[in-house]
């Protein structure tokens, strides 16, 4: 308690009525405290003052300045009455920081230090966490507001139109990154400039020169590897005066200390400071280059031999030894090299990059030698060749790829291969000509246009027998079709075109089969279009491939039986020894699993399209032992989350399988700097972005001014949409013409994430930049619209309105003309067609939240806004512009399999799961398990209103309610679970012995009962790690006539540990039997019986008195 004397001071203070003269007396009294109080009375004599003034006598405009006063005399104190001071002083201005963030943010720092003092860091950092790093009001240091120029005009060159103007940006950002040792960007701003048009040669070769110097400083890794190859190849590189250095660091060659001393002249000053150790970038890059080169030339080295190769010296604290064991231990641990070290002997063994060589000596580096040189020629081949087919496309495809294949047909016919029947040529004069003739080319170009497998066929493969064999002898089957190759133009640039996009697979003669087949039927599609006759060749050979696809998933094939079907085949068979000895020697699950993507990729084009889990099940969901490179470069892809992307993988039809197909349409595309920025630094499993605190970020402006100088602002009367008697009845669409009211007659609506800043932020409700409004109305007046449904402004107040609101949110997309995805990560993001922005769009922020999924489910059309080429801002529609067609095979298929998730989303994809199975549940689930909302109850809420759009009832719900209630709710809307749902080994939602969730359904599937015998617990063990849940199952066991044990009989139980998966129910009574007649005839017997659910037991049960029974009524609680 503060002193009597304070305590009267502020009470007369209080009372003066002249704000002036408060001020005054204020400062005097701080002055008294400070001067006559001390210890513990000063504490609280210094926290009755900040009461006093932060009270609401006090108008915030007359605190700031007593506050100020405040933090001087604060900074002097001992830090015991800092800390406690500081506590009050953070928790009392938390309600209007928004008002006096400065002063919020000096005291914070103040009250850290104090914390750092006592050492007491992680308070110090608790409190440091919570200043406003973006608020306009906090003062910051030139070097801060710098980079916040920096940061928003970066993005400038795209609305430059001044060649010059540009130019010199360009020059100017490539110097500020190579100032701020940010080298691989400054690097790559060089080398633009160094192509940029109308520059003088010096002037680029120049600005060549300081790409590669910033290359040879950047740090390295993969990025920087690409870097240095791209300049290497570069034919203006031997020009400039760097080029030996770059040559031998892109060589992986050793540099020797003058060779670095020379290069070090040519550097500024600012690439020449020492850093912290006291070494510079350049002497670390060299290092650490060094030592890459010396794996290449040594199989193992001691480590004082490499502490001299890396010229490194003794200093007071470590020997050159242990400095170049430190170097290789870190480039280990990083993944940068591959090796192993003997700390006791003092040697470091470098592996062998190449595959199953090992560390082979003198033959391992001839080899490596050998594979580089290969390498490298064959670059220069593809480059040629890629120069020629951007020069003469129209020569390119009509007479090489025409020759090409006419050659490869005429070895194919010299190796017996044609009469094996991969693919037969037709036997005509003009198939017939030597290859030696100077006319050939010209006679390729000029064969036959009409397509020659147009035709019926005249003999069919059987559809019947062991698929397995058919495999064994997939030549003579696909033999019978008689494929023969095509030389049609259109077919040639159609097989072109599909040879970037069908899967690969080690059987090359089925996959030219399988090119030729979908090229031929897509050239005879386009000429009949719809009244394309199905039994044509291509058709009926796609027909077959679907055929053997869907018989290797089938009950007597299904999963590892496939795989030991082979097995036993390699052994018995000698029909082929060549495909035999091919399996033998490669990897069989990949050899299996690209036939399997290969027979699935041919059956899109059939009128019955494989099953959709045709390839799951014949392979059996266990993709274990398939062995995928591009699954580990995941890693390597540069600024993309992660997180969503295993996501997106995993929400796939096949799973991991198509994540080498999705790194290489990411590969292909570059992602916007929103999402690059945000992301460096998430993993698999966890996104940093979710843990945003979204309803503090600023609202979005979009005009060209400073954020800080745009004022004008949109408003909408708040009193008006309070007023809607309910919401969910009438919509709360704006018109856009003012007044503003809700008579529009279409309007658009807007998805989009808070975390953009297009949610309400620290504005006052109702009220949005007018700059992110006229963004919004021009493309809802392109549109045709003239409304506009915004829950920035369009969702009440008013706290039983609100509650209204949310409980019918997806009526106000399933009502609009159109949806409008806005996400940051998408506007800034160039719009190609090839599947790029489709993936784009999955990975976004947008697509990873729990209520934009709900929003796409109810929307009729969606439109998603990106920028074209010229940095223009272009409107796509999802159905018709970025989601691929299942059925397309020149879809890339990444792109297919990832608009297969979104499509899963819309609401005609979701009719039909709902028709199709008993329960939503696994739906539902596999929606809302990778999206992320704000708050865990929401989940609950959008799952609700998600099956409430599908046209399951939710009896009772109410977005206000309890989680737990909201979570019942569902489930007794749900009518059925999969029983297997109920084993999770989790405390359940509710400890009530009355929760009566399954009213009238019950679990899905027969299931198998048999009642507890006191045996039971000597052989059955609680699944869980709660606990109250093994105390509840240990009680049960206590009781157990009352107990019984089930499991669903239409799989096997699930296994743990080699333990069977039993439920452990509590018998409420029966309520009679109540079997159906068609089980009846199988002497199977039903009851309808209520049992209380329990938990999760593994171990051996005896079930061999066990009774079955379709279908039970549950209490679960």
């Amino acid at each position: 308690m503060a002193s009597q004397k304070v305590a009267s001071a502020l009470a007369e203070i209080e009372s003066s009525t002249s704000q002036a003269t408060k001020a005054q007396l204020y400062n005097n009294l701080l002055g008294k405290i400070v001067t006559s109080s001390t210890g513990h009375e000063l504490s609280q004599d210094l926290i009755y003052y900040l009461d006093s003034i932060l009270s609401e006598t006090v108008s915030i405009v007359a605190a700031r300045p007593l506050l100020d006063s405040f933090i001087s005399v604060l900074r002097d104190l001992p830090s015991a009455i800092k800390i406690k001071v500081g506590q009050h002083a953070v928790a009392l201005l938390q309600s209007r920081s928004a008002s006096v963030e400065e002063q919020d943010s000096n005291i914070r720092e103040i009250l850290a230090d104090a914390y750092e003092a006592e050492e007491e860091y992680s308070a110090a950092a608790r409190v440091l966490q919570g200043i406003h790093l973006d608020s306009s009001q906090r003062l910051i240091t030139d070097a801060a507001k710098t980079q916040s120029f920096l940061n928003r005009i970066k993005n400038l060159p795209s609305k430059i139109e001044d060649p010059e103007l540009k130019l010199h940006f360009q020059l100017s950002q490539a110097r500020i990154l190579d100032a701020r040792r940010r080298f691989l960007d400054a690097s790559q701003e060089y080398f633009n400039v160094s192509l940029a048009a109308g520059v003088d040669e010096s002037d680029r070769l120049h600005a060549l020169s300081a790409a590669i110097i910033c290359a040879v400083l950047a740090p390295a890794g993969p990025q920087r590897s690409r870097t240095l190859a791209r300049l290497y190849k570069d034919d203006r590189a031997t020009s400039v005066d760097v080029f030996s250095i770059l040559e031998k660091m892109h060589l992986d060659r050793l540099l020797t200390p003058e060779e670095v001393a020379a290069f070090s002249q040519k550097l500024q000053p600012h690439q020449l400071a020492k850093t912290a150790d006291g070494s510079t970038v350049l002497d670390k890059a060299v290092i650490e280059h060094n030592l890459v080169a010396a794996s290449r030339l040594y199989e193992n080295i001691k480590t004082d031999a490499l502490g001299a190769i890396l010229a490194l010296k003794d200093s007071s604290d470590e020997t050159a030894a242990e400095k170049a064991e430190a170097y290789a231990a870190r480039m280990v641990e990083q993944g940068r090299l591959k090796g192993s070290i003997d700390q006791i002997d003092g040697v470091i063994y470098f592996d062998s990059d190449i595959s199953g060589v090992g560390n082979t000596g003198t033959m391992g580096r001839n080899i490596r030698l050998w594979d580089a040189g290969v390498e490298s020629v064959t670059e220069d081949v593809e480059r040629v060749a890629a120069s020629v087919a951007d020069a003469f496309p129209t020569w390119y495809v009509l007479k090489v790829d025409a020759i090409d294949m006419l050659n490869s047909a005429k070895e194919d016919s010299a190796e017996e291969q044609l009469t094996e029947g991969s693919i037969e040529e037709e036997s005509s004069p003009s198939t017939r000509r030597s290859s030696s003739s100077p006319n050939e080319a010209a006679e390729a170009a000029n064969l036959a246009s009409k397509c020659i497998n147009f035709r019926k066929p005249k003999n069919s493969p059987s559809i019947l027998g062991n698929p397995v064999e058919k495999i064994f002898s997939l030549k003579e089957e696909i033999a019978k079709f008689e494929i023969k190759i095509c030389n049609n133009d259109e077919c040639i640039k159609a097989k072109s075109r599909l040879r970037n996009v069908a899967p690969a697979c080690e059987l090359e003669f089925f996959r030219e089969w399988a090119l030729t087949v979908v090229s031929c039927w897509s050239y005879q599609k386009s000429l009949f279009l719809n009244s394309y006759d199905s039994t044509y060749l291509p058709v009926e050979a796609a027909g077959w491939c679907q055929s053997l696809l869907d018989d290797l998933g089938g009950e007597s094939w299904v999963g590892p039986d496939v795989r030991s079907q082979f097995g036993k085949f390699l052994v018995v068979t000698d029909r082929d020894f060549a495909l035999k000895r091919s399996m033998r020697e490669k990897n069989r699950p990949s050899f299996l699993f690209g036939l399997l993507l290969l027979l699935e990729w041919v059956s899109t084009i059939s009128p019955l399209p494989a099953s959709p889990d045709s390839i799951d099940r014949a392979w059996g969901g266990d993709f274990r032992s398939l062995s995928i490179p591009e699954v580990q470069k995941t890693a390597q892809v540069d600024g993309v989350c992660l997180h969503r992307l295993w996501n997106v993988v995993m929400a796939t039809r096949s799973g991991v399988v198509t994540m080498p197909s999705i790194v290489s349409l990411l590969n292909d595309m570059i992602l916007s700097r929103d999402h690059v920025e945000s992301h460096q630094h998430c993993t698999a499993q966890t996104c940093l972005k979710n843990d945003e605190n979204t309803t503090v970020v600023p609202q979005l402006h979009t005009c060209n001014a400073d954020k800080e100088n745009c004022s004008d602002v949109e408003l909408f009367p708040v009193d008006e949409l309070n007023a809607v008697t309910d919401p969910g009845l009438q919509t709360t669409a704006w018109t856009l013409k003012k007044p503003h009211n809700f008579e529009c007659s279409k309007y658009l609506a807007i998805s989009h994430v808070w975390s953009n800043g297009t949610g309400v932020g620290l504005q006052s409700p109702g009220t949005v930049n007018k700059c992110l409004f006229k963004r919004f109305a021009d493309i809802t007046t392109s549109l045709g619209c003239d409304g506009i449904w915004w829950d920035t402004i369009s969702v009440p107040t008013k706290k039983d309105k609100r509650r209204l609101a949310l409980n019918t949110m997806n009526k106000n997309y399933s009502r609009a003309e159109h949806t409008l995805v806005h996400d940051l990560e998408l506007v800034n993001f160039t719009w190609k067609d090839d599947g790029s922005p489709c993936l784009a769009l999955a990975l976004s922020t947008w697509f990873s939240r729990g209520w934009t999924a709900l929003e796409l489910m109810a929307s009729k059309s969606v439109k998603v806004l990106f920028r074209d080429s010229d940095g223009q801002l272009v409107l796509k529609d999802l159905d018709k512009d970025i989601l691929a067609s299942p059925r397309d095979p020149f879809a890339h298929p990444a792109h297919r399999a990832v608009s297969r998730v979104i499509q899963r989303l819309r609401a005609m994809q979701l009719d039909l799961l709902m028709t199709l199975h008993d329960s939503a549940t696994q739906d539902i689930l596999d929606i809302m398990r990778p999206r992320h909302t704000c708050w865990g109850r929401d989940r609950m809420i959008i799952t609700a209103l998600a099956l409430t759009y599908k046209g399951h009832a939710i009896h009772g719900f109410d977005s206000s309610l309890p989680q737990v209630q909201i979570t019942q709710a569902i489930l007794k809307s749900l009518r059925q679970v999969d029983a297997w749902h109920l084993f999770h080994g989790q405390v359940t939602i509710s400890d009530s012995a009355h929760g009566h969730v399954m009213a009238s359904g019950g679990l899905s599937g027969i299931m198998q009962l048999r009642e507890l015998d006191e045996n039971d617990k000597d052989l059955l063990m609680p699944y869980g790690s709660h606990p109250s849940l093994i105390l509840r199952i240990n009680a049960a066991f206590q009781d157990w006539k009352n107990h019984c044990l089930m499991y669903p009989v239409h799989a096997a139980p699930q296994q743990m540990a080699g333990q069977e998966w039993n439920l452990l129910v509590e018998d409420l009574g029966t309520k009679g039997e109540n079997t159906p007649e068609y089980l009846k005839r199988f002497h199977v017997q039903t009851w309808a019986n209520e049992y209380r659910y329990v938990g999760t037991v593994v171990g051996h049960a005896n079930v061999s008195k066990a009774l079955r029974f379709s279908e039970a009524e549950i209490i679960l609680v």
